[in-house]
């Protein structure tokens, strides 16, 4: 299920604090208390709340050091989009699996406060994502996306056309509690044609257009300028990362340490 932007809707019906069964912070369904003012939506009164976000994030990070065999950097000269030293409340971190086809994952703490995540090579993810007073699930939201990640759930696609023309950079992060079903992807599909979307879709390739609409949430297709497309791409008109679950540390077995 995809993130709504927060609205007076709400989140849908069966919405989880977190997405993944048996995660690190296990999951359980939303109380019902009814629906808050439309105010609430527009009104930040207290950006503290989001101080926690801190906490988790470092509690991820260490967790992901102790069960997963990565190398960790540390230090202000980690580099973030948007993000200068002035507005970091502490060093960035970044942690690189000892597996090249498996995705990295750098952190940055924000003064507001905040988190700021790259996965992979060009998903960027700020936490809180919305600071009105209704959205409060940001820790939960964020583990899951880590765990989507290091379960190799993430997927990342730059292409450019050969001659002239923008480039177009996918982003899809896997489903891994609720994905579609057959008949939903039959259904999606033929809606997917009528307003154009598949077309964008094929950015991740043709071979796997009817995997990433069945197994993957958070897609985004974004226009790049052909220049940026083609130093983020390396030079090459189309490059793809499929990522893979992160390999653990030899003494972790089953999730449990056996040292």
């Amino acid at each position: 299920m995809s993130r709504d932007a927060c609205g007076p809707e709400g989140p849908p019906e069966g919405a989880y604090s977190n997405a993944i069964p048996g995660g690190w912070l296990g999951y359980a369904p939303l109380p019902d208390e009814g629906d808050p003012p439309d105010e609430s939506y527009s009104r930040v009164t207290n950006s503290e709340r989001f101080r926690p976000l801190h906490g988790a994030a470092l509690g991820l990070v260490e967790r992901l050091k102790a069960e997963y065999d990565v190398e960790v950097i540390e230090g202000y000269d980690l580099t973030f989009s948007g993000v200068n030293r002035g507005k970091m409340a502490r060093p960035p971190v970044r942690m690189t699996p000892n597996d090249p086809e498996c995705a990295p994952i750098m952190v940055a703490f924000t003064n507001y406060p905040g988190v700021r995540v790259r996965f992979g090579m060009w998903k960027e993810e700020q936490f809180p994502e919305c600071d009105c007073d209704e959205c409060d699930d940001e820790i939960s939201y964020m583990t899951n996306m880590f765990e989507s990640v290091v379960a190799g759930g993430l997927l990342e696609a730059i292409g450019v056309p050969e001659l002239v023309g923008d480039g177009k950079l996918g982003t899809a992060l896997k489903d891994l509690r609720d994905p579609m079903t057959e008949s939903e992807f039959a259904a999606d599909l033929e809606f997917a044609k009528r307003d154009g979307r598949l077309a964008e879709y094929k950015v991740f390739g043709d071979d796997m257009v009817k995997s990433v609409r069945t197994s993957y949430e958070d897609i985004s297709v974004r226009r790049v300028k052909r220049s940026r497309a083609l130093e983020m791409s390396g030079g090459s008109l189309y490059l793809r990362f499929d990522w893979k679950p992160w390999p653990r540390r030899r003494h972790f077995q089953n999730g449990e340490s056996k040292v």
